[in-house]
């Protein structure tokens, strides 16, 4: 059972105007975006089995320790009272923690793909892969980020990149680090 989660929340922001992430602060909760984690709801919510527990599972939540009891306790990067996704790593290379809708941008400007993370659990911290698709191609890197140790402390990550050819883009993260203990 891995023991550590990754709190997101993104933003996309170019230098004439903006593209903002459809739900990027997930304060419209599990929805505007996918994954190829599993969701477990938080504790809290109507449950059918046990809060999140295992590799590979997700929840948006406003505090991580409703997720997982391991999970320390502390509150989104804004607010301190919004919510964020918590995910418990997978150990399987390539899983998207998430991914976004497709989002319009400007043929040929620069654009900065921004997150901030936070370990939920202080051992083996996660590695995140900044991906992006322009248009209706496959997913590239951009560039990568590691959290640094210890837990509950926000830590903003952020990669840029060209629009290219593209009218619309996708953005995704992924978790380098498959340890099965922490991450």
């Amino acid at each position: 059972m891995k023991l550590i989660a990754v709190s997101i929340a993104a933003l996309l922001a170019a230098s004439a105007g903006a593209a903002v992430v459809p739900n990027g602060d997930f304060s419209a909760g599990n929805t505007g975006f996918t994954t190829d984690y599993t969701y477990g709801p938080a504790a809290g919510e109507l449950l059918t089995g046990p809060p999140q527990a295992g590799a590979g599972y997700y929840a948006v939540v406003s505090n991580a320790n409703f997720s997982h009891p391991s999970f320390t306790s502390f509150g989104d990067h804004t607010t301190g009272t919004g919510l964020y996704l918590v995910a418990n790593g997978a150990t399987t290379a390539g899983k998207a923690v998430y991914q976004s809708a497709p989002i319009a941008v400007t043929a040929g400007k620069s654009y900065s793909f921004s997150a901030y993370f936070a370990n939920a659990y202080p051992a083996n911290p996660a590695d995140m892969q900044f991906d992006v698709a322009r248009g209706a191609g496959a997913a590239s890197a951009i560039g990568a980020f590691a959290i640094p140790g210890g837990s509950g402390v926000w830590n903003n990550g952020a990669f840029t990149f060209n629009s290219g050819t593209a009218t619309s883009v996708t953005l995704s993260f992924v978790d380098l680090n498959l340890a099965a203990n922490g991450n």
